[in-house]
Protein backbone atom coordinates (compact mmCIF):
# COMPACT_ATOMS: atom_id res chain seq x y z
CA UNK A 1 0.00 0.00 0.00
CA UNK A 2 2.55 2.41 1.30
CA UNK A 3 4.90 1.52 -2.01
CA UNK A 4 1.47 2.25 -4.39
CA UNK A 5 0.71 5.72 -3.25
CA UNK A 6 4.60 6.61 -3.20
CA UNK A 7 4.18 5.65 -7.00
CA UNK A 8 1.20 7.38 -6.99
CA UNK A 9 2.14 10.52 -5.43
CA UNK A 10 5.52 10.02 -7.91
CA UNK A 11 3.30 10.07 -11.17
CA UNK A 12 1.05 12.95 -10.03
CA UNK A 13 4.60 14.98 -9.58
CA UNK A 14 5.86 13.99 -12.84
CA UNK A 15 2.72 15.12 -14.19
CA UNK A 16 2.42 18.25 -12.78
CA UNK A 17 6.00 19.04 -13.79
CA UNK A 18 5.04 18.44 -17.29
CA UNK A 19 1.24 19.18 -17.50
CA UNK A 20 1.22 22.72 -15.55
CA UNK A 21 2.26 25.98 -17.32
CA UNK A 22 2.50 27.23 -13.57
CA UNK A 23 4.98 25.25 -12.29
CA UNK A 24 7.42 26.85 -14.91
CA UNK A 25 6.61 30.37 -14.07
CA UNK A 26 8.05 33.30 -12.05
CA UNK A 27 5.28 35.34 -10.35
CA UNK A 28 6.39 38.44 -8.67
CA UNK A 29 2.87 37.68 -5.98
CA UNK A 30 0.61 34.65 -5.54
CA UNK A 31 -1.99 33.72 -7.67
CA UNK A 32 -5.05 35.30 -7.24
CA UNK A 33 -3.50 37.01 -4.04
CA UNK A 34 -6.88 39.09 -2.45
CA UNK A 35 -6.20 41.40 0.19
CA UNK A 36 -8.20 44.57 1.83
CA UNK A 37 -6.39 47.28 4.27
CA UNK A 38 -7.83 49.64 6.54
CA UNK A 39 -5.00 52.55 6.20
CA UNK A 40 -5.75 55.40 8.74
CA UNK A 41 -4.94 59.17 7.60
CA UNK A 42 -3.57 59.59 10.85
CA UNK A 43 -0.90 57.51 9.10
CA UNK A 44 -1.33 58.05 5.65
CA UNK A 45 -2.20 61.64 5.03
CA UNK A 46 -4.38 61.71 1.59
CA UNK A 47 -5.26 57.85 1.56
CA UNK A 48 -9.20 57.55 2.30
CA UNK A 49 -11.67 53.87 3.24
CA UNK A 50 -10.64 50.83 2.29
CA UNK A 51 -7.62 49.82 -0.22
CA UNK A 52 -8.28 46.55 -2.01
CA UNK A 53 -5.19 45.30 -2.98
CA UNK A 54 -5.45 41.76 -6.21
CA UNK A 55 -3.26 40.31 -8.65
CA UNK A 56 -4.09 37.84 -11.65
CA UNK A 57 -3.44 34.49 -12.55
CA UNK A 58 -0.21 35.50 -13.42
CA UNK A 59 0.84 36.64 -10.02
CA UNK A 60 0.39 40.21 -11.57
CA UNK A 61 -0.97 43.00 -9.97
CA UNK A 62 -3.90 44.61 -12.23
CA UNK A 63 -6.30 43.27 -14.81
CA UNK A 64 -6.57 39.36 -16.01
CA UNK A 65 -4.15 39.67 -19.37
CA UNK A 66 -6.35 38.43 -22.63
CA UNK A 67 -6.06 38.17 -26.06
CA UNK A 68 -8.44 41.34 -26.56
CA UNK A 69 -5.53 43.34 -25.14
CA UNK A 70 -3.82 44.63 -28.21
CA UNK A 71 -1.16 47.06 -26.30
CA UNK A 72 0.78 45.46 -23.38
CA UNK A 73 2.55 47.51 -20.89
CA UNK A 74 4.27 45.82 -17.67
CA UNK A 75 5.42 48.41 -15.02
CA UNK A 76 8.84 47.86 -12.86
CA UNK A 77 10.16 49.24 -9.77
CA UNK A 78 9.47 49.30 -5.75
CA UNK A 79 7.13 50.29 -3.38
CA UNK A 80 6.23 53.35 -5.34
CA UNK A 81 5.13 51.50 -8.27
CA UNK A 82 3.51 48.29 -6.07
CA UNK A 83 1.23 51.08 -4.73
CA UNK A 84 0.19 48.58 -1.46
CA UNK A 85 -1.95 50.87 0.47
CA UNK A 86 -4.02 52.15 -2.93
CA UNK A 87 -6.80 50.37 -3.75
CA UNK A 88 -6.67 48.48 -7.07
CA UNK A 89 -8.55 51.83 -8.82
CA UNK A 90 -6.77 54.00 -7.46
CA UNK A 91 -2.98 52.72 -8.08
CA UNK A 92 -1.85 54.76 -10.97
CA UNK A 93 -0.95 51.97 -13.06
CA UNK A 94 -4.97 50.86 -13.06
CA UNK A 95 -5.08 55.08 -13.79
CA UNK A 96 -3.19 54.60 -16.66
CA UNK A 97 -4.99 51.97 -18.11
CA UNK A 98 -8.07 54.16 -17.63
CA UNK A 99 -6.75 56.71 -19.05
CA UNK A 100 -5.75 55.36 -21.71
CA UNK A 101 -8.50 53.39 -22.79
CA UNK A 102 -10.68 56.52 -22.74
CA UNK A 103 -8.60 58.42 -25.36
CA UNK A 104 -7.35 55.48 -27.83
CA UNK A 105 -9.11 54.48 -30.74
CA UNK A 106 -6.90 51.67 -32.39
CA UNK A 107 -5.64 49.60 -29.32
CA UNK A 108 -7.32 47.72 -26.13
CA UNK A 109 -4.53 48.90 -23.33
CA UNK A 110 -3.26 46.62 -20.34
CA UNK A 111 -1.41 47.47 -17.78
CA UNK A 112 0.15 45.49 -15.73
CA UNK A 113 1.95 46.00 -11.95
CA UNK A 114 5.28 44.33 -10.95
CA UNK A 115 6.59 46.14 -8.78
CA UNK A 116 7.62 44.62 -5.41
CA UNK A 117 8.81 46.89 -2.28
CA UNK A 118 12.99 46.70 -1.74
CA UNK A 119 13.76 45.79 -5.11
CA UNK A 120 16.75 47.96 -6.81
CA UNK A 121 17.72 47.44 -10.12
CA UNK A 122 19.58 44.26 -9.35
CA UNK A 123 16.24 42.62 -9.30
CA UNK A 124 14.86 44.46 -12.02
CA UNK A 125 17.38 42.72 -14.41
CA UNK A 126 15.88 39.25 -12.78
CA UNK A 127 12.84 40.62 -13.86
CA UNK A 128 13.77 41.63 -17.91
CA UNK A 129 15.24 38.14 -18.14
CA UNK A 130 12.65 35.98 -17.09
CA UNK A 131 9.04 37.78 -17.09
CA UNK A 132 9.71 38.99 -20.44
CA UNK A 133 9.87 35.06 -21.63
CA UNK A 134 7.08 34.54 -19.79
CA UNK A 135 5.24 37.38 -21.76
CA UNK A 136 6.80 37.23 -24.92
CA UNK A 137 4.15 39.88 -26.52
CA UNK A 138 4.46 43.23 -23.86
CA UNK A 139 5.13 46.00 -25.98
CA UNK A 140 6.17 48.99 -23.20
CA UNK A 141 8.57 48.19 -19.70
CA UNK A 142 7.76 51.46 -18.04
CA UNK A 143 10.42 51.45 -14.87
CA UNK A 144 10.13 53.62 -11.66
CA UNK A 145 13.73 53.31 -10.04
CA UNK A 146 16.45 54.84 -7.78
CA UNK A 147 15.30 55.56 -4.23
CA UNK A 148 15.97 51.85 -3.43
CA UNK A 149 19.23 51.76 -4.58
CA UNK A 150 19.95 54.65 -3.00
CA UNK A 151 18.45 53.58 0.51
CA UNK A 152 20.13 50.33 0.38
CA UNK A 153 23.48 51.94 -0.63
CA UNK A 154 23.36 53.76 2.47
CA UNK A 155 21.97 50.91 5.05
CA UNK A 156 24.59 48.43 4.10
CA UNK A 157 27.02 51.30 4.55
CA UNK A 158 30.74 50.01 4.56
CA UNK A 159 29.55 46.63 3.74
CA UNK A 160 28.01 47.61 0.69
CA UNK A 161 29.07 45.21 -2.70
CA UNK A 162 29.14 47.33 -5.88
CA UNK A 163 29.80 43.87 -7.57
CA UNK A 164 27.43 41.48 -5.84
CA UNK A 165 25.90 40.73 -8.99
CA UNK A 166 29.03 38.56 -10.29
CA UNK A 167 29.32 36.89 -7.21
CA UNK A 168 28.42 33.07 -7.15
CA UNK A 169 25.02 32.30 -5.89
CA UNK A 170 23.92 35.95 -5.76
CA UNK A 171 21.11 35.19 -8.00
CA UNK A 172 19.79 32.60 -5.82
CA UNK A 173 19.29 34.92 -3.57
CA UNK A 174 17.50 37.62 -5.69
CA UNK A 175 15.28 35.80 -7.39
CA UNK A 176 14.56 34.63 -3.93
CA UNK A 177 13.48 38.59 -3.00
CA UNK A 178 11.71 39.33 -6.61
CA UNK A 179 9.55 36.37 -7.06
CA UNK A 180 7.10 35.26 -4.83
CA UNK A 181 6.72 31.72 -6.70
CA UNK A 182 9.45 30.59 -8.65
CA UNK A 183 9.29 27.51 -10.62
CA UNK A 184 9.22 24.25 -9.20
CA UNK A 185 12.51 23.72 -7.98
CA UNK A 186 14.37 27.04 -9.00
CA UNK A 187 14.28 28.07 -5.43
CA UNK A 188 16.95 26.67 -3.84
CA UNK A 189 16.26 28.92 -0.24
CA UNK A 190 13.58 26.34 0.51
CA UNK A 191 13.64 23.03 2.15
CA UNK A 192 12.89 19.92 -0.63
CA UNK A 193 8.93 19.02 0.19
CA UNK A 194 8.28 22.78 -1.04
CA UNK A 195 10.11 22.36 -3.89
CA UNK A 196 7.90 19.56 -5.40
CA UNK A 197 5.08 20.28 -7.80
CA UNK A 198 2.74 18.99 -5.25
CA UNK A 199 3.23 21.68 -2.98
CA UNK A 200 3.16 24.32 -5.24
CA UNK A 201 -0.11 22.99 -6.55
CA UNK A 202 -1.19 22.94 -3.51
CA UNK A 203 -0.55 26.29 -2.92
CA UNK A 204 -2.20 27.75 -6.27
CA UNK A 205 -5.52 26.17 -4.66
CA UNK A 206 -5.27 27.40 -1.66
CA UNK A 207 -4.49 31.52 -2.65
CA UNK A 208 -7.59 30.39 -5.25
CA UNK A 209 -10.29 29.50 -3.30
CA UNK A 210 -9.71 29.06 0.72
CA UNK A 211 -7.41 32.41 1.90
CA UNK A 212 -6.71 35.76 1.34
CA UNK A 213 -2.88 35.31 2.53
CA UNK A 214 -0.97 38.29 3.95
CA UNK A 215 1.06 41.18 2.96
CA UNK A 216 2.57 43.61 5.93
CA UNK A 217 0.36 44.48 8.34
CA UNK A 218 -3.21 46.11 6.91
CA UNK A 219 -3.43 49.35 9.04
CA UNK A 220 -0.11 50.46 7.93
CA UNK A 221 1.13 50.77 11.99
CA UNK A 222 4.41 49.82 11.34
CA UNK A 223 5.25 52.88 9.49
CA UNK A 224 4.70 54.70 13.52
CA UNK A 225 7.19 52.26 14.77
CA UNK A 226 9.42 53.16 12.17
CA UNK A 227 9.02 56.85 12.50
CA UNK A 228 9.90 56.93 15.72
CA UNK A 229 13.23 55.03 14.94
CA UNK A 230 14.28 58.16 12.76
CA UNK A 231 12.69 60.68 15.46
CA UNK A 232 14.86 59.13 18.13
CA UNK A 233 17.66 59.11 15.68
CA UNK A 234 21.41 58.26 17.78
CA UNK A 235 22.87 60.86 15.22
CA UNK A 236 21.52 62.57 12.19
CA UNK A 237 24.69 62.10 9.34
CA UNK A 238 24.53 65.80 7.21
CA UNK A 239 27.12 64.39 5.16
CA UNK A 240 26.74 61.16 2.99
CA UNK A 241 29.41 58.62 2.10
CA UNK A 242 31.32 58.16 -0.89
CA UNK A 243 28.21 57.36 -3.75
CA UNK A 244 30.50 56.85 -6.56
CA UNK A 245 30.88 53.14 -6.56
CA UNK A 246 27.50 52.78 -6.36
CA UNK A 247 26.20 54.94 -9.02
CA UNK A 248 28.63 53.42 -11.04
CA UNK A 249 26.68 50.10 -10.19
CA UNK A 250 23.23 51.89 -10.71
CA UNK A 251 24.58 52.94 -14.17
CA UNK A 252 25.55 49.55 -15.56
CA UNK A 253 22.15 47.86 -14.12
CA UNK A 254 20.09 50.54 -15.73
CA UNK A 255 22.17 50.24 -19.20
CA UNK A 256 21.95 46.39 -19.07
CA UNK A 257 17.95 47.04 -18.26
CA UNK A 258 17.90 48.79 -21.71
CA UNK A 259 20.09 46.51 -23.46
CA UNK A 260 17.76 43.54 -22.30
CA UNK A 261 14.37 45.41 -23.94
CA UNK A 262 16.14 46.23 -26.74
CA UNK A 263 17.54 42.54 -27.18
CA UNK A 264 13.07 41.66 -26.75
CA UNK A 265 12.36 44.86 -29.00
CA UNK A 266 10.43 45.98 -26.01
CA UNK A 267 9.71 50.07 -26.05
CA UNK A 268 11.15 50.86 -22.53
CA UNK A 269 10.01 54.35 -21.11
CA UNK A 270 12.48 55.25 -17.59
CA UNK A 271 10.85 57.25 -14.96
CA UNK A 272 13.06 59.05 -12.35
CA UNK A 273 12.29 59.01 -8.32
CA UNK A 274 10.09 61.73 -7.06
CA UNK A 275 10.71 62.00 -3.27
CA UNK A 276 9.46 64.22 -0.80
CA UNK A 277 13.31 65.45 0.52
CA UNK A 278 14.05 68.39 0.03
CA UNK A 279 15.47 71.53 2.05
CA UNK A 280 13.29 73.24 4.59
CA UNK A 281 10.96 70.22 4.91
CA UNK A 282 8.33 71.53 7.72
CA UNK A 283 9.01 69.66 10.82
CA UNK A 284 5.24 68.18 10.43
CA UNK A 285 6.18 66.61 7.64
CA UNK A 286 9.82 65.23 8.26
CA UNK A 287 8.10 62.91 11.02
CA UNK A 288 6.34 61.76 8.30
CA UNK A 289 10.16 60.02 7.38
CA UNK A 290 11.60 56.63 7.87
CA UNK A 291 14.20 56.28 5.12
CA UNK A 292 18.13 56.98 5.63
CA UNK A 293 19.02 54.40 8.27
CA UNK A 294 22.24 52.73 8.67
CA UNK A 295 22.34 49.33 9.32
CA UNK A 296 19.69 46.40 8.33
CA UNK A 297 16.68 47.32 9.98
CA UNK A 298 15.75 45.50 13.10
CA UNK A 299 12.20 46.65 14.90
CA UNK A 300 13.05 48.45 18.37
CA UNK A 301 17.18 49.56 17.78
CA UNK A 302 17.96 52.83 17.39
CA UNK A 303 21.10 53.74 15.07
CA UNK A 304 22.21 56.64 12.78
CA UNK A 305 20.01 58.24 10.28
CA UNK A 306 20.52 60.89 7.23
CA UNK A 307 19.49 64.06 7.17
CA UNK A 308 16.53 65.32 4.26
CA UNK A 309 19.26 67.39 3.14
CA UNK A 310 21.81 64.55 2.73
CA UNK A 311 18.89 62.32 1.12
CA UNK A 312 17.46 64.84 -1.47
CA UNK A 313 20.89 65.54 -2.49
CA UNK A 314 21.65 61.37 -2.83
CA UNK A 315 18.51 61.22 -4.92
CA UNK A 316 19.32 63.99 -7.43
CA UNK A 317 22.94 62.21 -8.31
CA UNK A 318 20.50 58.99 -8.90
CA UNK A 319 17.98 60.72 -10.92
CA UNK A 320 20.42 62.60 -12.20
CA UNK A 321 22.56 59.34 -13.16
CA UNK A 322 19.22 57.93 -14.96
CA UNK A 323 18.50 61.45 -17.13
CA UNK A 324 22.14 61.50 -18.33
CA UNK A 325 21.72 57.40 -19.63
CA UNK A 326 18.02 58.41 -21.34
CA UNK A 327 19.98 60.96 -23.24
CA UNK A 328 23.07 59.24 -24.36
CA UNK A 329 20.97 56.18 -25.36
CA UNK A 330 18.21 58.19 -26.55
CA UNK A 331 15.64 56.53 -24.85
CA UNK A 332 12.07 57.89 -23.31
CA UNK A 333 12.62 59.38 -19.97
CA UNK A 334 9.82 60.73 -17.98
CA UNK A 335 10.97 63.41 -15.27
CA UNK A 336 8.57 63.20 -12.38
CA UNK A 337 11.18 64.12 -9.99
CA UNK A 338 11.21 67.58 -11.46
CA UNK A 339 7.47 67.49 -12.16
CA UNK A 340 5.70 66.52 -9.12
CA UNK A 341 5.88 68.44 -5.77
CA UNK A 342 7.70 67.99 -2.55
CA UNK A 343 4.92 67.42 -0.07
CA UNK A 344 1.89 65.63 1.38
CA UNK A 345 -0.22 66.82 -1.64
CA UNK A 346 1.86 64.09 -3.44
CA UNK A 347 3.59 61.74 -0.63
CA UNK A 348 2.19 60.19 3.08
CA UNK A 349 6.08 59.40 3.96
CA UNK A 350 9.62 59.59 2.10
CA UNK A 351 8.31 58.54 -1.62
CA UNK A 352 5.20 56.62 -1.56
CA UNK A 353 2.41 58.05 -3.48
CA UNK A 354 -1.20 59.13 -1.87
CA UNK A 355 -4.35 58.81 -3.80
CA UNK A 356 -3.55 62.10 -5.33
CA UNK A 357 -0.04 61.78 -6.22
CA UNK A 358 -0.74 58.24 -8.45
CA UNK A 359 -3.27 60.74 -10.12
CA UNK A 360 -0.71 62.81 -11.08
CA UNK A 361 2.02 59.88 -11.73
CA UNK A 362 -1.07 59.07 -14.04
CA UNK A 363 -1.83 61.88 -15.92
CA UNK A 364 1.93 62.61 -17.06
CA UNK A 365 2.21 59.07 -18.13
CA UNK A 366 -0.74 59.16 -20.24
CA UNK A 367 -0.02 62.26 -21.71
CA UNK A 368 3.41 61.14 -22.46
CA UNK A 369 2.04 57.84 -23.86
CA UNK A 370 -0.73 59.46 -25.76
CA UNK A 371 1.34 62.20 -27.62
CA UNK A 372 3.05 59.20 -29.74
CA UNK A 373 0.37 57.99 -32.32
CA UNK A 374 -0.31 55.40 -32.18
CA UNK A 375 1.40 54.39 -28.75
CA UNK A 376 4.00 52.60 -30.95
CA UNK A 377 6.59 55.01 -31.04
CA UNK A 378 9.86 53.01 -29.38
CA UNK A 379 12.71 55.25 -31.81
CA UNK A 380 12.03 58.31 -30.25
CA UNK A 381 13.06 60.25 -27.66
CA UNK A 382 11.75 62.42 -25.06
CA UNK A 383 11.88 63.93 -21.98
CA UNK A 384 8.59 65.04 -20.15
Amino acid sequence: MIFGMSVALLLTELGLRILSPSTKEYNVYKRYLHITFNPSMDIMPGINGEARFASNSQGIRGDELSSKHTYRILAMGGSTTQCLYLDQEEMWTCLLQKRLNENVQNHLVWVGNVGKSGLTTRHHILQMNYLLQQQPHIDAIILLTGVNDLNRRLAEDVDYDPFFMEKPGCEDKLLFETFHVLPVGRNKMLPYYKRTALWHFGRIIKYRFFASGSVQDREGKYYERWRKLRQNAVAIRDTLPDLTSSLEEFSRNINRIIDLAQMKSVRIILVTQPVMWRPGLPEQQKNLLWFGFIGRYSPGQERDYYSVEALAGGMKMYNDILRKICEMRQVECIDLALILANDTSIFYDDCHFNERGAELVADHLSRHFLSRDPLTARERHAVD
